[in-house]
């Protein structure tokens, strides 16, 4: 999708996002000082005034058996600088790691903490883009439910500020 980009993205626009001067697949954003493995964002655009970051999915949410986890490690991480909307969906993911069945929910929260700690040392806005592969005609109840756990989200964090 991001391809004919990856070489000269500044013509890419992303919602009312453009001006990027840098495209990086699997781009890391480490969340700790240590040496714990990053997760991996599929893509990361920056331009002079933002980072637009993205995680995709094509069809890995429709068995519905997405289950959070997360190590001890993450809740002095959560408490340091998560906002309090992210802070609360840690919270319910850790103890209820199936709440959010069809979405791999904790790996947002991951990548979202990666994002809050690049602006530790990169102040400019950095928002998180969900995309997912969805047929003509999602009747189907998995994308069902994916979009309701969206909606659900969506709601949340509405308001929420950044990221």
């Amino acid at each position: 999708m991001f391809g004919p980009w990856r070489l000269d993205p500044a013509d890419l626009y992303v919602d009312e996002y453009s001006g990027f001067t840098t495209l990086r697949f699997e781009a890391q954003r480490p969340i700790f000082t240590s040496r714990a493995t990053p997760p991996n964002l599929d893509i990361v655009l920056a331009s002079d005034d933002n980072v637009v970051a993205v995680e995709s999915k094509l069809t890995e949410y429709l068995a519905g058996k997405e289950r959070a986890s997360f190590a001890a490690r993450y809740r002095d991480v959560v408490a340091e600088f998560a906002d309090e909307s992210w802070a609360a969906m840690y919270k319910l993911l850790d103890a209820e790691p199936a709440y959010y069945s069809f979405l791999n929910a904790d790996q947002l929260v991951k990548h979202y903490l990666g994002l809050r700690r690049a602006q530790l040392e990169d102040e400019r806005p950095a928002m998180l883009l969900y995309l997912y592969w969805e047929p003509t005609n999602p009747e189907d109840s998995a994308y069902v439910m994916h979009r309701r756990v969206l909606a659900v989200l969506a709601y949340l964090r509405a308001g929420a500020g950044a990221g």
